[in-house]
């Protein structure tokens, strides 16, 4: 018994950390339910959209082999490509469009042969994102066994928390700023915690963005140049947070901006 009441002494050494830390895990735990109910809302909702637009395509698809087979009026094939049109991807459906209003002949027929192979490929991708018991087929290699296991087992409980981790984060880096900025006298201090907290925001924004919105979403690049970018930009981030001179966070935002740039143009992939 003694144990435990100095246990609950050492975690709360006064009455005042008591309430801030009980007040912050109660806003946690209520800001963690909120996001998990809206990840699992938008997973719903995307199955439901993916589901929706794979019936489409297919049907259009078909409808595409017929009428080059037939060499049939296109005019029932217009009406399946304007019901698409909410679900095509932007640029395949510019190419929709021109096809439409090209002039009618066996050069239409060629470039809808074209189109069809596109949809084709655009239903495949579709697929892919698919991780259900039914649509799913594991290649067998363990890579993609914890991919696939991540998004259907662990996603719908990881993701909420790291978001509510990040929210936390960022609000007590505000408060700790706004501290900075009424107690420290001297302005470089000033600029070296500030810069600091700020360049480790968008650090952390990004690692968040890498991981969750494209390498589990298959996005990245895997080649040995992204991968070595990508491991130096951590390490040399990590580093500048802890060694260098009183102006190494806004070297370490401006090295962010930088690397955000080189991925955005080499190391992400289209989504479409």
């Amino acid at each position: 018994m003694n144990y435990l009441v100095e246990l609950v002494k050492t975690i709360f050494p006064d009455p005042q950390s008591a309430l801030f830390i009980i007040v912050l895990t109660v806003v946690a735990i209520s800001m963690y339910r909120q996001i998990r109910t809206n990840v699992l809302e938008n997973q719903k909702n995307l199955i439901i959209k993916t589901e929706k637009a794979i019936e489409i395509y297919s049907e259009l698809e078909i409808e595409m082999k017929r009428t080059i087979r037939e060499r049939s009026e296109i005019s029932l094939l217009e009406m399946k490509i304007s019901k698409a049109k909410v679900f095509i991807p932007y640029e395949l459906l510019k190419e929709f469009d021109e096809w439409i209003d090209s002039d009618d002949g066996e050069e239409k027929y060629e470039s809808l042969k074209k189109l069809r192979k596109k949809l084709k490929e655009e239903i495949l991708r579709l697929k892919r994102t698919q991780c259900d018991p039914i649509t799913y087929q594991n290649n067998g290699g363990i890579t993609e066994f914890i991919s696939v296991y991540f998004k259907t087992k662990l996603s719908s409980l990881i993701e909420p928390l790291v978001h509510t981790g990040i929210i936390l984060f960022v609000s007590l880096t505000g408060f700790l700023i706004i501290s900075v900025l009424t107690t420290t006298n001297y302005w470089n201090e000033k600029v070296l915690i500030i810069s600091v907290l700020v360049a480790f925001i968008l650090f952390i924004a990004i690692l968040d963005i890498i991981v969750s919105e494209i390498m589990m979403k298959k996005r990245f690049k895997h080649s040995s140049v992204n991968w070595t970018v990508f491991c130096l930009f951590v390490i040399t981030s990590f580093l500048l947070i802890f060694i260098g001179p009183w102006f190494r966070g806004i070297l370490l935002v401006l090295l962010i901006f930088v690397y955000a740039f080189f991925a955005s143009r080499y190391s992400i992939r289209n989504s479409g």
